[in-house]
């Protein structure tokens, strides 16, 4: 939106975008394991503002777990895309991706290890002053 300011925190999932999609509906993002590059929908399925709570577990794990919205999204998209790659992004650098092999229908998601405790605190910081609002 024109006159918007920036958000000061981006998590974004995106899914694989399918050969049908235009290109300027899409954006190339690199993989590793394997190495290469896919096309996902400019538009996520998920941003930061359904996350509710986020958690620390074991070996540096983190989980995500959305409100009754953003577990309605993921699950949807979940469900439609079996095969194609989901795709988190925190602040635009990119924090997961794997093959969709069967609908995430709790409303959460875990991120094995790529996100520093910095990070998980400040974006709980963030999801506490959102509830306040």
């Amino acid at each position: 939106m024109a006159g918007s300011s920036r958000p000061e925190l981006t998590y974004r999932i995106h899914v694989e975008a399918g050969r049908e999609a235009r290109e300027d509906e899409t954006v190339a993002v690199g993989l590793t394991n394997p190495d290469e590059i896919i096309r996902i929908r400019r538009l996520p399925v998920l941003t930061e503002r359904y996350i509710t709570r986020i958690m620390t577990l074991a070996q540096g794990a983190v989980l995500f777990e959305f409100n009754q919205t953003g577990k309605h999204a993921l699950e949807v998209a979940t469900s439609t895309e079996i095969g194609k790659t989901l795709v988190v992004l925190l602040n635009g650098r990119l924090i997961y991706a794997a093959e969709i092999d069967m609908p995430l229908r709790s409303g959460r998601i875990l991120i094995p290890g790529e996100i520093a405790p910095e990070e998980v605190q400040y974006i709980q910081k963030y999801i506490e002053k959102r509830q306040k609002l």
